[in-house]
């Protein structure tokens, strides 16, 4: 018979969750300062080849490390308390480049809206001149240095390791939650809901391809139209950049509506990939269950639980008031 359980529990996991994101946010801030001085060094030497492939090397490592080191080092910081593993499984469902479309054409519209907001509440950021100028391969350090090293390292920590660890509490409330934490991690307004919806899309991809691999991917590709579209806005005038977005845009969302009907097809004959949705494997993981662990056994926290827990656990509201203050400086900054 499932257990309820026990707010003890479940407040301490979102102190040591609220409590590895407060140290995430501060050595993010770290790298970053590395890398600028890095930059420096390397612009006074005065080659533009070794700027731009050491600088490229450099950054990405160290985004990475920002967030990686916090992800592996949960681990066995909460040993003796138990946490819940980073599903890892290689197998993925064979329609998962539906999936992925899907998803992307879903992480399309909230961008569209997103705009429309920002515009609507005249938030702006500065335009960059810089990248009308950009080589191929200066694009190319733009999506290994602000996409492709992200899928990856925030895939890692906010799905692997926070809903991860939020999930046996309730899945609904998993997903909301941890998609607000990696919302406030951009610390801006222009990325708030976008960043809010593409999380709960990446949780629910993490959930039904019962791996990581399945959230890495779709943040992978989406960040990598998301540069496509940079390049296109920098390097064509206005009239030919509108066209060609114009048509990628409708393209996408038409591919994503066949998709989303292909998959609701598939669901209703596949019963066994409901089964999948409930019990998301774990197969290579950092660490393991401990004997205080969260198994289906337990029954999900109640929505009383969730708020109370999240907003008095020390290390989660240190989190929220250090990125909610963040996100207002921002605000005053660029409206």
């Amino acid at each position: 018979m499932p257990t309820l359980i026990s707010e003890t529990a479940m407040k301490k996991r979102f102190n040591r969750l609220g409590w590895a994101l407060v140290i995430m946010v501060f050595s993010v801030d770290l790298c970053f300062t590395i890398r600028d001085s890095i930059l420096t060094a390397l612009w006074q030497i005065g080659s533009e080849t070794l700027t731009l492939t050491v600088g490229t090397i450099f950054e990405t490592l160290l985004y990475i490390c920002g967030f990686v080191l916090v992800a592996v080092l949960y681990f066995p910081m909460t040993k003796r308390l138990g946490s819940e593993p980073i599903a890892f499984s290689p197998k993925f469902p064979r329609y998962l480049p539906l999936v992925v479309l899907a998803g992307m054409s879903v992480c399309l519209s909230t961008a569209i809206v997103n705009d429309w907001f920002c515009n609507l509440i005249g938030y702006t950021l500065p335009y960059d001149e810089s990248i009308m100028y950009m080589s191929d391969p200066k694009i190319f350090a733009l999506y290994m240095t602000l996409s492709l090293a992200p899928a990856f390292a925030e895939e890692l920590l906010f799905r692997g390791v926070v809903y991860s660890n939020l999930r046996p509490f309730g899945r609904g409330w998993a997903v909301i939650v941890s998609s607000l934490l990696f919302a406030l991690m951009h610390q801006n307004v222009e990325q708030l809901f976008y960043a809010f919806s593409v999380g709960i899309v990446l949780a629910l991809i993490y959930e039904f391809s019962g791996s990581i691999w399945g959230s890495i991917i779709l943040h992978m590709f989406n960040n990598l139209y998301a540069t496509l579209q940079t390049a296109v806005i920098y390097r064509f005038d206005e009239a030919t950049a509108s066209v060609i977005l114009t048509l990628s845009h409708a393209i996408l969302l038409f591919g994503g509506a066949v998709s989303i009907l292909l998959l609701l097809q598939f669901s209703k004959r596949q019963e066994s990939e409901k089964k999948k949705l409930q019990d998301c494997p774990a197969k290579g993981y950092f660490g393991k269950h401990s004997p205080e662990s969260f198994t289906a056994y337990h029954m999900p926290a109640t929505d009383r639980m969730w708020l109370k827990c999240m907003w008095t656990a020390p290390g989660m509201v240190t989190y929220l008031a250090i990125t909610f203050c963040t996100t207002l400086l921002a605000i005053s900054m660029y409206s």
